[in-house]
């Protein structure tokens, strides 16, 4: 993966260890299929276990093969055996979605606990009760850090995020969303 690969993890057991290792130092989609593409090998467009224990050896992880197979089995969504692009892309965009969830319950925290409510209000401007989409991108522009800049995660990738996040579909975010 990237730069950030060899940074020790906190996670502790091997498929969260495998699967943090594979996301660390990615930071978007492109970024996600440019390095899909360098560990599938043989270009068949599928990583195959011999190819992901090559990729995770890189990353200093060395896996015994029940704990190789675990990993497929947590990234391959459509029980082929295999790991398609798709499917790692759709890890590196949940393990973002999990670090922004993150990012802003830091940013809510205060000394009495988190306050959601208060960081919500904070950037719904308009007082609609919802975020639209242009308060959803300054949220994250402002809370989520370097991680989240417009280099690291384009307009269009953060209109999927708001669009993954709205979860009723009625094109703002509501305070249960966020």
């Amino acid at each position: 993966a990237g730069a950030g690969a060899r940074s020790r993890s906190r996670a502790s057991d091997p498929l969260s260890e495998a699967l943090e290792r594979l996301c660390d130092g990615l930071l978007s989609k492109r970024q996600a299929r440019e390095t899909f593409r360098k560990m599938d090998k043989d270009l068949s467009g599928s990583l195959d276990g011999r190819e992901l224990k090559i990729a995770l050896k890189r990353l200093h992880l060395a896996l015994d093969d029940q704990h190789l197979a675990a990993v497929i089995a947590h990234l391959d969504a459509d029980g082929d055996g295999g790991v398609q692009i798709h499917e790692f892309v759709s890890l590196v965009w949940e393990r973002k979605l999990v670090l922004l969830r993150r990012r802003f319950a830091a940013a809510a925290h205060t000394a009495g606990g988190v306050d959601l409510p208060k960081l919500f209000k904070h950037y719904d401007r308009d007082n609609s009760g919802a975020l639209e989409y242009e308060e959803f991108r300054q949220a994250v522009r402002k809370t989520g850090g370097a991680s989240f800049t417009q280099s690291h995660v384009p307009d269009q990738e953060l209109r999927e995020m708001f669009d993954h996040v709205d979860k009723d579909q009625n094109g703002t975010i509501g305070l249960s969303e966020f």
